[in-house]
């Protein structure tokens, strides 16, 4: 199931359940292109699961001017790369989390180079956010402070909790539904 919500309302604007695997690469250019049609504007941010597109489609994201923020997959090798960089490379900031929880977290903020991604990509890897291995978040955003994205892209994962409750406790999202009619749930 693909679903997205709007930032600033409780309300699922767009899902499909019916997303075939071999279609999952493109769901999020597809649903750019969806909210342009029913908006006439690209949507300004988008927050997403790496398994919603490939390299290639964050480059389509970028040439149509839509921001966006992903985890990427992470590896071995890029895990055992960030092992190896001295402290000097580490920043640290605070983000307040759900309820109001403080947490500190570390950082590394870099430009990376990806296969079907035309330029560079900013990378911010980081710890202390409560899982064992590091978050590598990706974006076209070069401006936004470093704070500011992994609390943003963190808040993400509330909109998941409320998805999976959704999924899970009355099944809403069950129903094989493509069309915006049928899509719309408060």
């Amino acid at each position: 199931a693909f679903v997205a919500q709007a930032a600033d309302r409780r309300a699922i604007c767009y899902a499909t359940a019916n997303a075939l695997r071999a279609e999952a690469a493109s769901l999020v250019p597809k649903f750019a292109d969806y909210w342009k049609e029913q908006t006439g504007r690209s949507p300004a941010r988008l927050l997403f699961d790496s398994r919603a597109t490939t390299y290639a489609g964050l480059n389509q994201l970028t040439e149509r001017q839509v921001g966006f923020i992903t985890i990427r997959r992470r590896g071995p090798g890029m895990l055992a790369r960030v092992a190896r960089l001295s402290a000097d490379h580490w920043r640290h900031c605070q983000i307040t989390q759900a309820k109001g929880r403080r947490r500190r977290v570390q950082y590394v903020d870099e430009l990376v180079r990806l296969d079907g991604y035309e330029g560079e990509l900013r990378q911010l890897v980081v710890t202390g956010l409560g899982h064992e291995s590091p978050t590598f978040f990706l974006t076209n955003d070069r401006e936004a402070t470093p704070r500011a994205l992994v609390f943003k892209a963190n808040d993400r994962g509330d909109e998941e909790n409320l998805i999976a409750q959704l999924k899970g406790g009355v099944h809403a999202l069950r129903a094989a539904v493509d069309n915006l009619v049928s899509n719309w749930a408060y």
